[in-house]
This record gives C-alpha cells, structure tokens and sequence, in this order.
C-alpha cells in the first residue's frame, strides 16, 4: 500500500470514527432530553395529583365549617326559641322521642315536644326529608284528643314489665296453637315522658306539678299490630299515631325563618 493509499484509509477510518462518536453522542443526548421530559412529565403529573388533594382539603374544610356553622345557627334560633316562656322546660307537657338502636348519636332521634298551650317543637333527624327543628301550635281540638289519652287512668298506671309478661303469654299461646305471626318491622325504641300534674288542678298521679310519667317500649309498631286487643298496648299506639302525626303537618315552621 503506498503513501496515498494509506493516507486515504486513514482519513476513511478516522472520519468514520468521528461518525460514530457523533452518532453515540447524539443518542445519548437523545436518552437525556427523554430522561428530563420523562422527569417533567411525572413532576406535572405530581403538582396535578397535589393540587386535587390541596383542594380536596379545603372542600372537606369549607363543607365542615358550614355545617358547624348551620348547627350553630339553628341551636342558637331553638334555644331563642326555648328562652320564650311558652317552650320553657316547666312548661312542657310531654315528650315523644323514637331512635333507632342501631344508632346511638342522640342526633339521629326524632323529639316531640308539646307545651302546655299546645304549642309544639319538632327535631327530625338528618335521615328525614324533612330535617331540622320545626315549631306548630294544635289546635284545641287536637290538644284535648291527646290531653284525653294521656290522662287515660290505663296510661297513668301503665306498668312496663306487668304488660310484657302478658305479651309473653300471648306469645306463648300463639305459639302452642300454631298461629301464624304476621307483622311489620319494627325495633325502634319509643319513650313518652308525661308532666299531668302540670295542666289540670287537680292531682291525677302521685307527686307535684313535676310529677312526671315515663313509658319506654321497643317495638311499639310490632306489638300494636299483634297485640291490638290488649288495652294498654293499644292506647300507647294511638298516643304514638297522634305524635307522629304532627311531623306531617302543613303548618310546621323552620325554626329559624
């Protein structure tokens, strides 16, 4: 190979060389800039998810305030309300309240009071349509119909464990002759607490004008639909009727407007 030749191959040689040490630097720059877009993208990507959380909190923050604040609100209208001198407590004359047993917050209950005027506030719970604090006024009529039953002298002396252990008798016979057991759903759990002493002058249960009768049942629903021929049963059911009755009223006003 002479000198030409040689120089010629050199050149070839050493040009290919420096192709494909550009080509190598040209991929390696190439994996770079798809490293730093790759690492860009998850950083949008990151901000993006931290964003959705950011706002997610202040939501959830924003929601709980105002639900704070609108019970605050409306504890703030009832207790105006209580501070009135017909819904003070020496005034109430009985109270309704029904809960479910599987739910122990004393926020989920349904409360009825009625006053000794016949004015009435309601507290329905949040898994009602219609929740929130309500007030009404019964008309006369209405007010004696419960006034009657309540001064029942079956309610006066309505005796809890007496009467369960004649529902259990019953139970016991309807089981011996094979009754077949129809009834509605029902473990709700219901107490009436009665003041009779506080409207009528003269003494209809043993005490003070504070004197004051407590009734509580589970399942009031279940035994009135069973058990409709026992007396006591079957008042307490149509006291129950009367009190549920007033939720459904036209004329209850939001406390509060």
């Amino acid at each position: 190979m002479n000198t030409n030749q040689r120089a010629t191959h050199c050149s070839a040689s050493e040009y290919g060389l420096q192709k494909t040490i550009r080509f190598q630097t040209s991929r390696f720059a190439c994996n770079k800039t798809h490293q730093l877009f790759t690492v860009h993208e998850y950083c949008n990507k990151i901000t993006v998810i931290l964003g959705q959380v950011f706002f997610m909190k202040v939501f959830i923050i924003l929601k709980v305030f105002l639900q704070t604040m609108l019970i605050w609100f409306l504890s703030q209208s009832v207790q105006a309300l209580q501070s009135d001198d017909h819904f003070k407590s020496e005034n109430l004359l009985v109270q309704y309240t029904e809960k479910n047993p599987q739910i122990r917050s004393s926020g989920h209950n349904t409360t009825i009071k009625i006053y000794r005027d016949g004015r009435v506030l309601v507290s329905m719970p949040e898994s009602m349509k219609k929740s929130g604090y309500y007030h009404a006024q019964l008309v006369q009529n209405e007010f004696d119909t419960l006034l009657k039953l309540l001064t029942n002298e079956i309610i006066l002396t309505f005796d809890a464990s007496t009467i369960q252990k004649l529902l259990n008798e019953e139970r016991w016979l309807s089981r011996t002759s094979q009754d077949v057991l129809i009834s509605v759903s029902d473990k709700a759990e219901v107490t009436f607490v009665c003041y009779p002493n506080r409207y009528w002058s003269t003494q209809l249960v043993e005490g003070d004008g504070d004197a004051v009768k407590r009734i509580t049942w589970s399942g009031l629903r279940w035994d009135a639909e069973r058990y409709s021929h026992i007396e006591p049963i079957r008042l307490l059911s149509e006291i129950q009727q009367l009190m549920l009755s007033i939720l459904d009223r036209d004329d209850l006003q939001s406390v509060g407007y």
